[in-house]
């Protein structure tokens, strides 16, 4: 085996362990979603495995590779839940936007062009209305200060929420309005929450 195959593995293996380390010891790790910090060490796996590959010859490497390669798709594919069945992609409400179109439509019918999600949720929705409205991250950490302004300075506020995102609940944001005094109405869009409350 040449000296730059072994380099090679040896690089892809530091990667690895380096980027496991850094997820572990890093305040960054959350929740499920913080998983894909480990990108950086699933890109070097290859890399890792060049000297196997070297050793074993394509065709043996491949052999021994496919069945972990073979569960990885098969993961991956049914990582994707209700938006899948069997081997074929489901067209759900959801999936196609309906329900965001709905609420998208209810909220300028209301007048409110900013309004405030989680952060998975926000940026998502900002991306299907097309900006009208933005939403800003709900609990502040922003990418887009432009959607935070906005927020900031809208008059009639609107908070937004979706069970599939359950580590943000409306009741918890209802329980801080009440909290401090202001009165807001519930709104039902489909599977979505939105509260709905004027600017302190």
């Amino acid at each position: 085996m040449a000296l730059r195959t072994k380099l090679v593995g040896l690089l892809g293996f530091l990667t690895i362990a380096t980027s496991v380390a850094a997820f572990l010891v890093s305040t960054w790790p959350v929740d499920l979603a913080s998983v894909r910090y480990l990108a950086l060490g699933a890109v070097a796996v290859p890399f890792a495995l060049a000297p196997a590959a070297s050793l074993l010859g394509a065709s043996r490497f491949s052999i021994a590779c496919a069945p972990a390669v073979v569960a990885l798709l098969i993961a991956g594919w049914l990582g994707y839940g209700e938006s899948v069945r069997g081997p074929f992609p489901v067209r759900s409400p959801r999936g196609v936007a309906v329900e965001e179109r709905a609420l998208q439509n209810e909220l300028r019918t209301l007048g409110i062009h900013a309004a405030a999600a989680d952060y998975w949720l926000s940026y998502r929705l900002s991306l299907l209305f097309n900006e009208d409205p933005v939403l800003a991250n709900i609990d502040g950490w922003e990418r887009m200060p432009a959607y935070r302004a906005a927020f900031d300075r809208a008059p009639l506020r609107a908070l937004v929420f979706h069970p599939s995102i359950p580590q943000t609940p409306a009741s918890r944001y209802e329980a801080r309005l009440r909290s401090r005094g202001i009165r807001f109405e519930e709104l039902k869009v489909a599977d979505f929450t939105v509260l709905i409350y004027m600017q302190p």
